[in-house]
C-alpha cells in the first residue's frame, strides 16, 4: 500500500477511493466517529459526557484507517509538506467562514524538527488566528495508552493580547486526528475559560 504519484489533482482516483469519508447518519453525533450506535453517542463520548462535556462536539472528514494512518506518516512525520493540498480546497469548503478557526498549536521543539505546523497546511485557504500557545514539555499522545490520554493535564495557554479577540466568539478548534479527544477538549477549555460563547472541533480524520 502506498500513495501513488499524482499531477492535476494532486491524488490519482484510486488513492482517493482508500480515503474513507464519514457521511450519512451512521456517525457520533457528538466525535463523529463512525457506526451505528445508541442514541447516536459512542462509549468514549458517553464517558466524556459524564465528565461534563455535553456541549462539546467535534467532526471529522475521514475515517483513520490504513490509508489514512500512511497519508499521516509521510505528510506529518516524513515533512511531504506538498501533500497538504490533497485536503485543503476540503478544509476550505467544509467549514464556516464566521466562526473563529483556531489551530491546534505544534510545540517549539517540533517545530524545530518538523519544520512546519501540519494544521496549518491543511487550512491554508482559511483566515484562522494562532490564539493557542503550548507548553514546551507537552508530551506526544502516542507516548500514552488510552486511559492516560483521556487524563490528561492542560498544556494550552492564550496570550494576553488574544482575550478580547475570543470573547463572546464562535470558534471552531481544527486539528489532524481525533484520537480520544483529550487534545482538542484541552484547547476548547481554555477558550471558554477565557470568554467564548461557543466551542467545536474539526478534524481531516477520526
Amino acid at each position: 500500500m502506498s500513495l501513488k504519484s499524482c499531477k492535476v489533482d494532486y491524488i490519482c482516483h484510486d488513492c482517493q477511493e482508500n480515503f474513507k469519508l464519514i457521511s450519512g447518519n451512521g456517525f457520533c453525533n457528538y466525535c463523529g466517529r463512525l457506526g451505528t450506535f445508541k442514541i447516536n453517542i459512542c462509549n468514549d463520548c458517553v464517558k466524556w459526557n459524564q465528565k461534563g462535556w455535553s456541549w462539546f462536539k467535534s467532526r471529522s472528514m475521514y475515517v483513520y484507517n490504513d490509508f489514512m494512518s500512511e497519508y499521516m506518516k509521510k505528510y506529518k512525520f516524513n515533512g511531504d509538506y506538498y501533500l497538504r493540498k490533497i485536503f485543503s480546497d476540503e478544509f476550505f469548503h467544509s467549514l464556516c467562514k464566521k466562526q473563529l478557526i483556531v489551530p491546534i498549536p505544534v510545540s517549539h521543539e517540533t517545530m524545530k524538527t518538523r519544520k512546519f505546523n501540519q494544521v496549518h497546511g491543511l487550512i491554508e485557504h482559511l483566515k484562522f488566528e494562532d490564539i493557542l500557545s503550548v507548553n514546551s514539555k507537552k508530551e506526544m499522545q502516542s507516548h500514552h495508552n488510552k486511559s492516560e490520554r483521556m487524563t490528561m493535564k492542560q498544556v494550552f495557554g492564550i496570550d494576553s493580547k488574544f482575550k478580547k479577540l475570543i470573547v463572546g466568539k464562535h470558534i471552531t478548534i481544527v486539528d489532524d486526528v481525533y484520537t480520544t479527544g483529550t487534545t482538542i477538549r484541552l484547547a476548547a477549555m481554555v477558550l471558554k475559560e477565557n470568554g467564548a460563547k461557543s466551542v467545536s472541533g474539526f478534524t481531516l480524520a477520526r
